[in-house]
């Protein structure tokens, strides 16, 4: 038996077929991609991509974001008590935009178009994204260099430890700070290309690093 209702539904309609795009100029659109149903939309592959490219691999933009915090301890006169703790006003972060293959290569374009969508690396192998750090404060930049390249032949040179003591130190304002304590090289591995084997992705976003200094001052 038939449910009665008063509800009308309207009344059918076959789906309007799509036709093929008409589109032209400069729409925001890849006017290369020939794939059925017209072109598509520009995109911006995830930070750090990699890829194949002309004998050797390929990079997508991204980009090093860092930061720091700086804690102040003061020590009595007798050198065994903290008398007080404090610290700095919590800074933002600064963007570094990597320069290709060297510390003096040409630096990555954020533009998106179809030429510059990745980065040709040269060679193939493992991908590192690579900075120094300086934090002798009359440097323009604690990251003075930022750049990706293949091959992780440069290792990490950190940055030295500050012992337990009860003298004054400060990286930032240098003192009695070493050299080994103010300069370092830092890198994370990308990933790896190699030719005719699948791409092993390790990273897939901006890098971030944030780091805590101290201040140790004593009374007297």
């Amino acid at each position: 038996m038939p449910i009665e209702t008063d509800n009308h539904l309207p009344e059918w309609r076959p789906i309007p077929k799509i036709g093929e795009s008409d589109m032209e100029g400069d729409k925001g659109v890849d006017p290369d991609d020939n794939a059925p149903g017209g072109e598509q939309p520009l995109y911006r592959p995830h930070a750090f991509a990699l890829g194949f490219g002309d004998n050797g691999a390929t990079v997508a933009f991204g980009q090093l974001l860092w930061r720091y915090d700086v804690l102040t301890f003061d020590l009595g006169s007798l050198r065994d008590t903290v008398d007080g703790v404090g610290q700095e006003a919590l800074r933002g972060f600064v963007t570094e935009i990597p320069t290709i293959d060297a510390s003096d290569g040409d630096p990555m374009d954020p533009m998106i178009n179809n030429n510059n969508r990745y980065h040709q690396l040269t060679g193939y192998g493992d991908v590192y994204l690579y900075w120094t750090v300086d934090l002798d404060a009359s440097t323009e930049s604690f990251i003075p260099a930022c750049w990706v390249q293949v091959g992780g032949d440069l290792a990490e040179d950190t940055l030295d430890v500050v012992g337990i003591d009860a003298t004054d130190h400060s990286r930032v304002a240098g003192v009695n700070a070493t050299a080994g304590q103010l300069a370092g090289r830092y890198r994370v591995k990308l990933g790896t290309v190699n030719e005719d084997d699948p791409i092993t992705q390790n990273h897939s976003s901006d890098v971030f690093w944030s780091i805590v200094l101290f201040s140790r001052n004593v009374d007297g």
